[in-house]
């Protein structure tokens, strides 16, 4: 019928609310983010908080293995244990701020923009999901706004300027 079942605000009191993850489901629980607040892990069921991991700008998650991958406003990745929202890693970007990670493969991709002066700049980051070691940083030109799409060994990216690439990765 249509009824509200239950409801979450992970939003709180903070003054920029910006709650725009899409929800993924893992383990049995709902995983998403909140640029103020951090990350969540939700029973579908019940609606309860099953655990938080507080960090400021988290992106939305890529759940694989046991672990979400998010990145973080301030130039960070990072990637929680969705059993227990446990930090496993974090890994400092210098190429700018990371978009939501992608699972290509046994990589996680994340593209990133650095805005300056007089332009934004950005890569594609490629890091192994279990150490968080940075394996490639793809540097391209313009910055990254729009969400990576992996299909097979393929990662695509639309930069800030306009223009698409695509990547072939190896195993």
């Amino acid at each position: 019928d249509g009824s509200i079942i239950w409801e979450v605000d992970l939003g709180g009191t903070a003054k920029f609310r910006d709650v725009d993850a899409t929800p993924v489901m893992a383990g049995g629980r709902i995983i998403t983010a909140s640029y103020a607040k951090g990350v969540y892990a939700i029973d579908p069921h019940e609606g309860t908080i099953e655990w938080h991991h507080a960090v400021e700008g988290a992106t939305q998650a890529a759940v694989k293995a046991g672990r979400a991958v998010v990145g973080e406003a301030k130039g960070g990745v990072r990637a929680l244990s969705i059993d227990d929202g446990r930090l496993l890693w974090r890994t400092r970007l210098v190429s700018g701020a990371p978009g939501a990670p992608v699972f290509i493969g046994k990589l996680v991709a994340v593209a990133t923009s650095r805005t300056g002066w007089t332009d934004t700049r950005g890569s594609i980051v490629l890091l192994n999901p279990r150490t968080g070691t940075i394996l490639q940083d793809l540097s391209v030109g313009l910055g990254f706004s729009a969400p990576l799409m992996a299909s097979g060994r393929d990662l695509f990216a639309l930069s800030n300027g306009g223009t698409i690439y695509k990547f072939r990765l190896n195993d």
